[in-house]
């Protein structure tokens, strides 16, 4: 099991896949992924964590809004006007849709960060053995 630790407002890029590959039968195949309460999130696979969130930033005019638990990655320089005010408005589980790319089961984070507001979707293609990650500001 492989465990990365990352800001999802921060580190993912617009659209980010992360790919889920097992040598297992298709229909024994589980892949899924959570957001708790915080905003944070955990894929697995069969119920194995292959990475999981710790929290979440995002810098706007300058100034990082963190949540109130975010720890800054070893080495990341602190800048004055940083601040733990990102605020996690509203979680959307369980939207379910179908694009190019096939259907989908989606959970959607409505984010605040001062007056910057956005969005963070994370879309589990289960039966294609894949996820996405996307933002919305």
């Amino acid at each position: 099991s492989i465990t990365m630790r990352m800001g999802p407002a921060a580190f993912l890029p617009a659209l980010a896949v992360a790919v889920a590959w097992s040598d297992a039968p298709e229909p024994a195949r589980r892949l899924e992924a959570s957001v708790d309460a915080n905003g944070d999130v955990a894929v697995t696979m069969n119920g194995d964590t292959w990475f999981e969130t710790a929290g979440a930033f995002v810098r706007s005019g300058g100034v990082l809004h963190a949540s109130p638990g975010f720890s800054p990655p070893p080495g990341a320089p602190g800048q004055p006007g940083d601040r733990a005010d990102l605020e996690l408005v509203e979680i959307r589980r369980d939207e379910g849709g179908m694009d190019s790319l096939g259907e989908y089961l989606a959970t959607t984070s409505h984010w605040s960060a001062g007056h910057v507001r956005f969005e963070t979707e994370v879309r589990v293609y289960g039966d294609l053995g894949f996820v996405v990650f996307a933002q919305n500001f």
